[in-house]
């Protein structure tokens, strides 16, 4: 839920009458508030299959057993709805040659060295070769599978799923002569018209979904795990007597490959070592099947039973049911793909079992008062919000939440796997259910993920502070973490509140540099719930649960600019109403263009009262300078706000650990707890005009007396006599100006034989102006205007040198020559 609501916070010599102005206030506004009292959103969710086997009517197993499905005798391989496979294959078992007669296939083909993955896959090139089924066919919704790739785009390559000897066919799809993979929507008498899926590539494997709905005589076609949502009538209607066949065929003479072939009544296919993925090589979960086993750990089921205490542990009669999960409007979720990929590349975690929804009872902060309930075992899990709107600034986040041990029954091991809860901040809200696009290889939307997926995870453009629930280990198994219980306020077992202050940047354009997602970018509040154990034998320990209720965001007023300097260090601040005035980079593009190191932009007040430097690192530099064009986007006149963190930092030496109070002014920069920072955004008001303040050398921000208002970061004339001259690498780079001042600025070089005087003239940036002539000479009388600051001497790190930087030639006026 989206609100704005003012709330005004008065100091308390706001309250004074007195001849001053009122003390600044502190403004906040709420623009976001989650309270989950409305109604969920329901969506298809495998990976809670968290409901008694009875529950959907499915046969086998204990009947309490937590997940709706059959278990295997020895209660390690949970076998769904007691899946059936009538035929799979990888080919390694054939030998090279013809596949005619080889396992049943009949027909003409070749069997090949390179498969998938594997050594070996059927080859086609102007044949045809099909496999009949022995296996009678079980219920009515069945699954065909296969790896398929043509090795050009101009010839057509088929899959066919039908009856016997593919007498009739139910399902045809084509990889078609245009670079389209094409799926027949039949007629019933033979024919029909072409529906397009996705486009391929040649020589690359696409992975082929066919589900068959035998009671409907219909079918739907998913290309790397995307269904294209569109459902598609069998070609012939006695098709729909069962599936008993299955074969492929090229024509107009490319090379059409095969592999991993797989028909059987479950969508998840074998690996290709044959093993079902639903298995004890594929499926580690993090606790054995079966209550024989771990009685007194597993013979609850979360989602709906009751504990061992006899508490309903959700009463919520709008909870989501098993394989669903539910979200308010607009929230969604993702997780680490890694907790799902193929059977053939799993990792040692394997599936995820994880969920959401909405819960009421015992475990609420009342029975009666709803909550976010987020369960994860074996998974990482996140939970975003919907876009906040509002965008860049500094926020505050309240919310009250508790986190349990999945044996909530048991108070002994609440402090068990508990500490892996966070709640954070970034900039992407991508989630398993996006739509996708199979051409432009984005996001898939169900299970199992291929392995090269493996990048798509929960941090990218994300801050995970790790707080408040992971602050120590209290399970002893992290390394660099002392062993201990959680500190007071983040007890499990029980709910607690929390605020945190952090500010959003800019979010990263669209088709910005490593920005891999198909979802816009934009500002999300989340949670994140981990769970990594796998005590296979341990029989506890099994999954971690956050609840979460009454979010609140709120968003800080703008501080003034001169307000900014009176914050400490490390202190996230936005200040507003402020206009460019000079933008330098580092080093200077002259040198080499190549490569930025960082990029300073001077800002000044529309009333010419304060200005702030702000330097921007990294990604940062590209909301700012342009590498390919070489050119700002930003231009002096504009009028922007700024959001960062108040820095110190020395530039030239990086010897010093954070936070460095070693430079002599503050400035705004990034954070090291935050990203996207800092971020300087455009209101879009029309450019302003800002007069240079003429200023000497006993009154310039840095010097030993200052008067009146600091000049820091402000656009500045100055007037004075030329000495030290400089050139770096043959090329003119600055100069010092004394006005009579007679300020030190140490040694220019780290070998001069003498000592500057006076102001420094940093012109490396006017290399680029083709009107800039060099500096001039010693002993020159004149005036430059630039934006000044103070800085410590590069060569003995302790001398403070003010310096002011020219905006273009022009800026350089010689009055008199020596």
């Amino acid at each position: 839920m989206q609100v704005a609501v003012r709330v005004t916070v008065f100091g308390f010599l706001g309250l004074l009458l007195t001849a001053a102005a009122l003390a600044p206030s502190i403004a906040e506004t709420v623009v976001f508030r989650e309270d989950f009292s409305a109604p969920f959103v329901v969506y298809d969710w495998v990976y809670n299959n968290s409901s008694c086997n009875t529950a959907s009517g499915y046969p086998g197993g204990q009947p309490t057993q937590p997940w709706p499905c059959r278990i295997s005798e020895d209660g390690h391989e949970l076998l769904g709805f007691e899946p059936r496979t009538y035929y799979a294959t990888n080919f390694e078992n054939f030998a090279v040659g013809s596949i005619a007669r080889q396992d049943g296939w009949q027909g003409s083909g070749t069997v090949d060295e390179g498969g998938h993955s594997l050594a070996r896959s059927a080859r086609f090139v102007n044949q045809k070769a099909y496999r009949n089924l022995t296996t009678a066919m079980e219920r009515d919704v069945q699954y065909v599978q296969c790896y398929a790739k043509c090795a050009f785009d101009y010839h057509e390559g088929y899959l066919y799923v039908g009856t016997r000897d593919l007498a009739n066919l139910a399902a045809v799809v084509r990889f078609g002569s245009g670079a389209r993979i094409e799926a027949l929507n039949g007629d019933g008498a033979g024919s029909g018209s072409w529906v397009d899926l996705a486009g391929y590539v040649p020589d690359k494997w696409y992975r082929i979904t066919v589900k068959l709905d035998y009671a409907h005589s219909r079918y739907s076609v998913a290309v790397n795990g995307a269904y294209k949502g569109v459902d598609l009538a069998f070609r012939d209607s006695a098709a729909a007597s069962g599936l008993e066949a299955l074969g492929f065929e090229q024509v107009g003479g490319s090379v059409f490959y095969v592999d991993d072939v797989y028909a059987g009544n479950s969508p998840y296919a074998p690996g290709q070592d044959l093993r079902q993925y639903w298995s004890d090589g594929y499926n580690h979960w993090c606790v054995d099947y079966g209550t024989p086993l771990h009685d007194t750990y597993d013979i609850y089921d979360w989602m709906s039973c009751y504990d061992l205490f006899g508490n309903p542990v959700n009463t919520d009669p709008t909870r989501a049911p098993c394989y669903k999960a539910s979200l308010p409007p607009g929230w969604t979720a993702a997780f680490g793909m890694q907790f799902d990929q193929e059977p053939q590349n799993y990792y040692a975690s394997g599936r995820g079992k994880m969920g959401f929804t909405r819960l009421m009872g015992a475990y609420a902060q009342s029975p009666e008062d709803p909550c976010l309930h987020i369960w994860v075992s074996q998974g990482d899990l996140r939970i975003a919000s919907p876009n906040i709107a509002s965008g860049p600034g500094v926020y505050r986040l309240s919310w009250r939440a508790g986190v349990w041990n999945l044996n909530t029954a048991d108070p002994a091991m609440q402090y068990k796997w508990t500490d892996f809860c966070s709640w954070g901040y970034g900039y992407t809200n991508w989630s398993v259910w996006d739509e996708w696009d199979p051409d432009s290889g984005c996001l898939q939307t169900i299970p199992p993920y291929p392995k090269e997926l493996n990048w798509v995870g929960v941090n990218d453009y994300w801050v995970w502070p790790f707080d408040p629930f992971r602050l120590v280990d209290p399970d002893g198994v992290i390394a660099n973490r002392p062993d201990g219980p959680h500190p007071p306020d983040e007890q499990p077992g029980m709910w607690h509140s929390y605020t945190r202050r952090f500010a959003f940047g800019l979010a990263p354009a669209k088709d910005g540099v490593n920005y891999r997602f198909q979802s816009d970018p934009g500002y999300f509040i989340g949670f994140r719930v981990g769970h990594g154990h796998d005590p296979w034998n341990a029989g506890y320990q099994w999954g971690t649960i956050l609840n979460v209720d009454d979010i609140v965001l709120t968003k800080e007023d703008p501080i003034p600019a001169a307000e900014v300097k009176k914050k400490p260090v490390g202190e996230l601040v936005e200040a507003a109403d402020l206009v460019v005035t000079n933008i330098v980079i580092f080093p200077m593009p002259a040198y080499d263009p190549s490569y930025i190191s960082y990029v300073d932009v001077y800002l000044e007040t529309k009333d010419r009262t304060a200005g702030i430097l702000v330097r921007a690192f990294g990604d940062e530099i590209l909301d700012i300078w342009d590498p390919y064009f070489q050119q700002f986007k930003l231009q002096p006149g504009d009028v922007v706000r700024v959001v960062g963190a108040v820095i110190q930092d020395d530039p030239y030496d990086d010897r010093q650990t954070w936070p460095d109070t070693r430079n002599p002014v503050k400035y705004i920069s990034r954070s090291p707890s935050s990203i996207r920072l800092p971020a300087i955004v455009p209101t879009g008001e029309p450019p302003v005009e800002i007069k240079p303040v003429a200023v000497n050398g006993r009154d310039i921000v840095g010097s030993p007396v200052t008067a009146g208002i600091s000049s820091d970061g402000m656009l500045v004339t100055v007037f004075g006599r030329v000495n030290h001259s400089f050139f770096a690498y043959g090329l003119p780079s600055y100069f010092y100006v004394d006005d009579g001042s007679g300020l030190s600025a140490g040694k220019p070089e780290w070998n001069s034989p003498t000592v500057a005087t006076g102001i420094r003239i940093d012109c490396r940036a006017l290399l680029m102006d083709p009107g800039f002539g060099g500096c001039p000479p010693d002993g020159a009388y004149v005036a430059v205007t630039g934006t000044c600051t103070a800085e410590r001497n590069p060569n003995d790190h302790s001398t403070v040198v003010r310096v002011v930087y020219p905006r273009q030639a022009s800026d350089i006026v010689v009055i008199q020559e020596q």
